[in-house]
């Protein structure tokens, strides 16, 4: 699979994931359907009460939304992230530490 049909296969997902949290969201906001439901058995005056474990699901589609999102987020920014690999702060201090230390002993050697 390219990158390209990749890219369009997680944002199909993360877009089905969106819609499912959308409706378990307003299943929790309150909708009394979506927290419990009656069936009628025979005879009429049995009924069986399901209540649905709307908070667990909820929680396990809102980890998958976020993963399908950050893969997504490292797809599409390999595309435009710089050949060069970028410094970090501890690189930049390291490498002014050692100037600092070479140029002392320049000074050091000079006045010797």
């Amino acid at each position: 699979m390219n990158r390209a049909a990749r890219i369009l296969a997680l944002e199909t997902e993360a877009q089905r994931l969106k819609d499912r949290l959308d409706i378990l969201n307003r299943q929790i906001e309150g909708d009394e359907d979506a927290w419990w439901q009656i069936t009628t058995n025979m005879p009429g005056d049995v009924a069986t009460v399901e209540v649905r474990p709307v908070l667990a699901e909820a929680r396990q589609y809102a980890l998958a939304l976020a993963t399908v999102s950050k893969t997504l987020d490292a797809l599409e920014g390999s595309e435009q992230a710089p050949a060069v690999p970028v410094a970090d702060a501890a690189d930049e201090v390291k490498k002014r530490r050692e100037q600092k230390l070479a140029e002392a002993r320049k000074r050091a050697a000079s006045e010797a």
